[in-house]
């Protein structure tokens, strides 16, 4: 059983500390050549300075991402000594990167912070060309990062009632990493998402539909939802750096025209 909170609380058992125990800090380079592996292409940047982008005193390292294209992206990173130095200096600004106009997105990755930019064009106007070209370079370094640096797992949970099917999803990386002075140093994050079909044979007649599911990262719920076009409903996403147990089966209440019918989903994914 994997259960953990997000710090070493009553919660965690010394045994799951073994198993998830992590005994390498991320370095620069490794970064890089797990990029490169990835057929991420990554050049050093020489134009920008560096000193312009320092965060509580860390001055990153500057590449341009994709350099054969001509959205001048680069990419920030920022390394870090440890965990703790890292969540003091990056939790308070997370999402919130305005050193450079443009679209950010950044990332944690153990003891380092990522940050990709793409400058918008003319004084701050979205080319939608831009970044349809771009989405799936986005979606590469996140898939990357998520699974390769961070060491991400994702776990599906199925079931099905008489007249549903529900999917449950659960992707989440932990990390314990000793620093210099034996100190056990932990991060984690969990992102979920969950969906709906309904099996009936008159979907004209279901109407609005309630949704409330028990899952091991906590519980989600929808209001009001109608299916769309593939007899579906999606119950969104969200995330937190909260207790897990992924061995939970995850329970989906669903309540639609006077009707309700509860799914038992259980892990049939593990990856």
């Amino acid at each position: 059983m994997l259960l953990f909170t997000n710090g070493c609380g009553s919660n965690l058992k010394s045994a799951d500390v073994v198993e998830q125990q992590d005994n390498s800090w991320l370095t620069e380079e490794e970064i890089i050549s797990t990029l490169e592996d990835n057929d991420i292409p990554i050049d050093k940047d020489t134009e920008l300075n560096s000193k312009d982008y320092i965060i509580g005193g860390i001055e990153p390292t500057i590449y341009t991402f994709y350099p054969e294209n001509s959205y001048d992206s680069k990419l920030f990173i920022y390394m870090f000594n440890t965990i703790d130095e890292r969540k003091e200096k990056i939790e308070p600004i997370f999402g919130q990167w305005e050193l450079r106009d443009g679209f950010s997105k950044d990332y944690i990755v153990k003891n380092a912070y990522l940050v990709l930019n793409v400058p918008f064009e003319d004084g701050g106007s979205t080319n939608m060309d831009q970044w349809e070209d771009m989405s799936d370079e986005f979606s590469q370094l996140s898939s990357v990062v998520f699974s390769e640096l961070n060491d991400g797992k994702t776990v599906v949970y199925k079931g099905e009632s008489q007249h549903w099917k529900g999917n449950f999803t659960i992707k989440y990386y932990v990390h314990f990493i000793k620093d210099g002075t034996g100190k056990l140093e932990y991060d984690n994050y969990e992102w979920h998402s969950g969906d709906v079909w309904y099996k009936g044979e008159d979907a004209d007649s279901v109407g609005e539909i309630n949704i409330n599911c028990e899952h091991g990262a906590g519980t989600s719920e929808i209001d009001g939802e109608t299916l769309d076009q593939d007899r579906h409903v999606s119950m969104g996403s969200g995330g937190s750096n909260g207790a897990l147990n992924i061995e939970k089966n995850a329970t989906m209440t669903v309540t639609w025209n006077n009707q309700v019918e509860t799914l038992v989903l259980e892990p049939v994914v593990k990856s």
